[in-house]
């Protein structure tokens, strides 16, 4: 087996794994909906019926895995709600123990027995086998990952963004030479240029003067520097209905891309509201997903959008930046189920996606859309942080807005 089939199969496996599982567990908060239930609530209503009088917060923290924080702001929705109460715990006056009143127990038997057809639906057609060796399988990665180092696999990575440089060298030519000739006028769509995560306008100049030069207008998001919402004040009652969350009680950010994408897609509104034109949005890495949410958002206002780099599986999860976004309390996890949830509603404008098979920031799989039935991906060899500087994607992004991006390839 050649070194280039063994990583195709590899990255088709891992993100065959990824879907299964976002598909599951899309379809099964879909299924608690019926109950007006969330997937967290219900966690937390079947730890407090197998825990009894042991159901502490902490106790229940411990057994799904998650912190007491994030316990306590489930158990005091599902108490407003009027299916569970809190009880003095018998050996220490200082705790509490959860219960579920008689409305919570029925309803906690409806939803479980409803989940036991769901999965029996789901699995039923697989043999006894099949499901024997898929749960060995999951079980011998699920110790797998545990050995691995990701800040040696992310040292890894970011060896090779030192071809950056070379992008930034390569661009002085061809942006001089534009700049010297005199402008077309496209007359079409204006195009919005988004910045990555870090990043401001002042990163997307280049490319934008090179379009210009080209026949389009461009110009910059005029939001300042990119920094994934963290910026921004507010929590899940400030972002737009459209988004659907679900509630994660420990609040540490995670917001901020949901509302981040909302503040644009108004900017969005308000400029196509002064041009009277159709908008194009080219965004690069984190800026890239924004530009996809704006459009999903607007289908009415949006014509295209063109990505750089830009991570359409997991959010931060599956790049270098997963570390930086843990460290601050954020739940990952969380984050990559509303990026699948959004799916829900899906994009109809047509997307190219410009991909780099040797990204040392987003994983080059999280970067593959297989959502979106109008996408062309388009794979150039290029550093992640080059993306917005290489006078090859810069045609690729020429190309894409002109719509003759046919010659890319669907990954």
């Amino acid at each position: 087996m050649t070194d280039e089939h063994r990583q195709r199969l590899e990255a088709e496996s891992w993100l065959a794994v990824i879907q299964a599982y976002q598909t599951c567990t899309r379809r099964y908060a879909q299924m608690l909906e019926h109950f007006g239930l969330t997937i967290p609530q219900f966690d937390v209503m079947t730890a407090v019926r197998r825990l009894r009088d042991d159901a502490t917060p902490k106790a229940i923290a411990d057994q799904l895995l998650v912190t007491k924080g994030n316990v306590t702001g489930l158990v005091s929705r599902l108490e407003a709600r009027g299916v569970l109460v809190r009880r003095p715990h018998s050996t220490d006056g200082r705790s509490f123990y959860c219960e579920l009143t008689n409305d919570g127990l029925a309803l906690y038997r409806e939803a479980r027995a409803a989940a036991a057809r769901f999965v029996g639906a789901q699995l039923a057609p697989f043999e006894d086998e099949d499901l024997a060796r898929t749960r060995e399988q999951m079980r011998r990665m699920r110790e797998h990952l545990e050995t691995l180092d990701p800040h040696g696999i992310a040292d890894g990575m970011m060896l090779r963004e030192a071809r950056l440089f070379a992008d930034v060298t390569r661009m002085t030519l061809p942006l001089a030479g534009a700049l010297l000739r005199p402008s077309p006028v496209n007359g079409g769509s204006l195009v919005i240029v988004l910045p990555g995560f870090g990043a401001s306008d002042r990163s997307t100049a280049p490319m934008r003067a090179w379009l210009n030069r080209r026949g389009f207008e461009t110009e910059g998001w005029a939001l300042g520097r990119n920094l994934a919402g963290l910026d921004l004040r507010g929590g899940i009652d400030d972002v737009s209905a459209g988004w659907a969350l679900q509630p994660t009680v420990q609040h540490n950010g995670e917001f901020g891309v949901p509302l981040l994408a909302d503040r644009f897609a108004r900017r969005v509104r308000e400029r196509h509201g002064e041009v009277g034109r159709p908008i194009s949005l080219v965004g690069w890495s984190l800026g890239g997903y924004i530009a996809r949410e704006a459009a999903r958002e607007l289908p009415d206002i949006v014509d295209r959008v063109v990505t750089l780099g830009s991570p359409v599986v997991g959010g931060p999860k599956y790049t270098a930046a997963a570390d930086t976004f843990r460290r601050r309390g954020q739940d990952l996890d969380w984050i990559e189920r509303v990026v699948a949830e959004r799916e829900v509603q899906p994009i109809r404008q047509p997307i190219t996606a410009i991909v780099s098979p040797t990204d040392g920031v987003v994983a080059r799989e999280a970067a593959i859309d297989r959502y979106s039935e109008n996408v062309t991906h388009v794979e150039v060899d290029a550093a992640h942080l080059g993306l917005a500087f290489n006078p090859t994607v810069w045609r690729l992004v020429l190309d894409a807005l002109r719509g003759d991006s046919a010659s890319g390839r669907d990954a």
